[in-house]
């Protein structure tokens, strides 16, 4: 699958697009985000994801998205041993919720790839606001 993401990719130190696979029950459908600002950024994920989890009438969505990923608590971007990685929220049409992160494993002699997946010990539902969202579109959805 990551290769298939990054095939396009023309700067291979550039970000991964986010990407949201939706579950519906005819088939489902992979929806690549274009890059958006900050000030977009609240218009993006409170209207605009909302309404198209909701209008495709998906069951359940797996969201995907760089971000920083560190060992222990506090803020990642500021970790010293911070790493890039590809972090996926999954909420599945049973209701199941998981977070899954691999490490993007970058080299100067090879396209960036990612690590092993790893299941976060979180459990549902799932904290945070972006959770929210997601949950509150796929109810109006079903």
């Amino acid at each position: 699958m990551c290769q298939i993401l990054l095939a396009d990719v023309e700067d291979p130190d550039g970000d991964l697009p986010h990407f949201m696979v939706l579950d519906r029950e005819e088939a489902g459908d992979l929806v690549f985000l274009p890059e958006f600002s900050d000030a977009e950024r609240d218009a993006v994920f409170h209207r605009d994801l909302p309404q198209l989890i909701a209008t495709r009438g998906a069951q359940g969505l797996a969201f995907a998205f760089p971000a920083w990923c560190a060992p222990g608590a506090g803020t990642p971007s500021e970790h010293p041993d911070r790493e890039e990685c590809v972090v996926i929220i999954v909420i599945a049409a049973d209701g199941d919720e998981s977070v899954l992160q691999a490490p993007l494993i970058r080299s100067e002699d090879r396209p960036p790839r990612l690590g092993a997946f790893e299941r976060s010990p979180q459990v549902a539902p799932l904290p945070g606001p972006l959770a929210d969202v997601f949950r509150q579109a796929l109810g109006a959805g079903r």
